[in-house]
């Protein structure tokens, strides 16, 4: 009997007989809690007419996520909480000057409220939309990052496709996400038999702003880990609004008897530029040469 499932398993690795099709869904379960080790890193540049600086961020934590509650149709709310976290901050100055800062938070982050389909999608953060949250939490969805799940049966190397729109109430942000997930293959992970899931996505977006003094802190709506926003951000005035794509590339280890992501890493790069600063305005003066915003993150989380 063992001889023959070897064989088994050898015909499906070469094609010879399909591989069993089956459900990866995740299934949540009030009360339920899974412990991840986090590792960020970003790297910023924002472009301010003829002056640029760079920022570049690494920040490792401890993050844990509790379901609590489910809906009827299987989306959870979720609390993210993140704690002993350590971030390292190195900025570069527009006259060449380089500064690395490293700060310590052993206490735990006041958490964060996410609403997760059960195909993976984040679909808000804190009761907002994605899109009233920052470019790269259309995809990112803060700490947390899932590939985009089957509707149906899948076997290895199946592909699939979805696309959407999300948009803030009252119509200040748009968001338009096409992403695109393939079956990569099956392998084990701690024990586990996971589906490994990759989901390549972009988004197209549209973020207008309100009335906004000078913002000393982040690019705009970008909040980094543990609410610390080390990147200047320019003066930004009523009727300013940011467009830009963000592209990402998210693995995911599903376990599908468990319906869980096991693990999952996600990389992701943003193009965006501010457009209608007022004109006769300080700000519109001193970046009259535009503002571009451009970067990347990587999100890795394991088990923990």
């Amino acid at each position: 009997m063992r001889r023959l499932a070897v064989v088994a398993v050898f015909l499906v690795a070469c094609g010879i007989l399909p591989a069993h099709a089956q459900t990866i869904a995740l299934a949540f379960k009030k009360g339920d809690t899974y412990k991840y080790g986090l590792h960020l890193t970003a790297s910023f540049n924002i472009q301010m007419g003829t002056v640029s600086q760079d920022v570049k961020i690494d920040a490792k934590a401890k993050e844990s996520v509790a379901v609590t509650s489910v809906e009827s149709d299987g989306t959870a709310d979720i609390s993210l909480t993140v704690s002993d976290m350590t971030i390292t901050t190195t900025g570069k100055s527009p006259d060449g000057q380089t500064s690395t800062t490293t700060t310590t938070n052993s206490s735990a982050i006041p958490p964060q409220q996410i609403k997760v389909a059960p195909d993976g999608r984040i679909l808000s953060v804190n009761g907002e939309s994605i899109s009233a949250q920052s470019p790269f939490g259309v995809l990112v969805g803060s700490n947390l990052a899932y590939a985009v799940l089957p509707d149906t049966a899948v076997k290895p190397g199946d592909k699939w496709a979805k696309s959407y729109d999300q948009s803030q109430p009252g119509g200040q942000s748009s968001v338009h996400v096409t992403s695109n997930s393939t079956y990569l293959r099956d392998e084990s992970f701690h024990g586990v038999n996971a589906a490994v899931i990759e989901t390549k996505s972009t988004a197209t977006f549209t973020m207008s702003f309100g009335s906004l003094g000078n913002a000393p802190n982040g690019p705009p709506g970008e909040s980094q880990p543990g609410g610390a926003q080390p990147t200047p951000a320019p003066p930004v005035v009523g009727g300013a609004s940011m467009q830009g794509t963000v592209t990402s590339d998210t693995i995911s280890w599903v376990d599908p008897g468990a319906r869980r992501v096991l693990k999952s890493t996600e990389k992701a790069d943003l193009k965006s530029t501010i457009s209608g600063l007022a004109t006769g305005t300080a700000a519109a003066g001193s970046f009259a040469g535009g503002v571009t915003i451009t970067g990347n993150q990587s999100l890795d989380l394991e088990p923990a």
